[in-house]
């Protein structure tokens, strides 16, 4: 029962800052819950709708959002990354911190972003595309291309996520 005395790199409980835990366990909640509505076996065609939570401006939540994406990658340079996976909560991260800039973004590389197999993050976007997160769009210019960008509902639900998220930083 030793092991319900420490962290997982072996270092006692009482060294981290419980304020710290209990901003993670909340976190850890939410992101559950979000997943257990997008793979749950709900028959719904669209996410919840989102929580109004404190209003932060959108190119603030956009970094936040990169900044976030970024440091969920870099995770795998300390543990496994195949005990890290969550494709959609990535590619929904990498849509809304781009989508600031205006610019379209490739499935090919929103399947990149990813960070999974090409075939696991189409699904994924195929499921995210159901709940009314995401859409596809073609490329008017390049008929073998396609772009994905949030919906409305995707990008009102990551904003206030994201908030909410922020908020606990504060």
């Amino acid at each position: 029962m030793e092991h319900l005395n420490t962290s997982p790199f072996n270092q006692p409980f009482s060294e981290y800052n419980s304020d710290l835990l209990k901003n993670i366990l909340s976190q850890t909640e939410n992101i559950q819950t979000i997943l257990d509505g997008l793979v749950g076996g709900k028959t719904t065609t669209e996410a919840p709708a989102p929580a109004k939570v404190n209003s932060h401006s959108t190119a603030d939540l956009a970094k936040f959002a990169k900044n976030l994406h970024k440091s969920r990658s870099r995770r795998s340079k300390f543990i496994n990354k195949d005990l890290l996976g969550e494709p959609s909560w990535d590619i929904l991260l990498d849509l809304y911190s781009r989508s600031e800039t205006g610019k379209h973004v490739s499935i090919t590389s929103c399947c990149i972003g990813a960070g999974v197999p090409y075939t696991t993050a189409l699904r994924w976007i195929s499921m995210l595309e159901r709940l009314n997160l995401i859409e596809r769009s073609p490329d008017l210019n390049d008929k073998r291309r396609g772009f994905v960008s949030l919906t409305q509902h995707g990008a009102d639900t990551m904003k206030n996520a994201l908030s909410d998220m922020a908020g606990l930083l504060s």
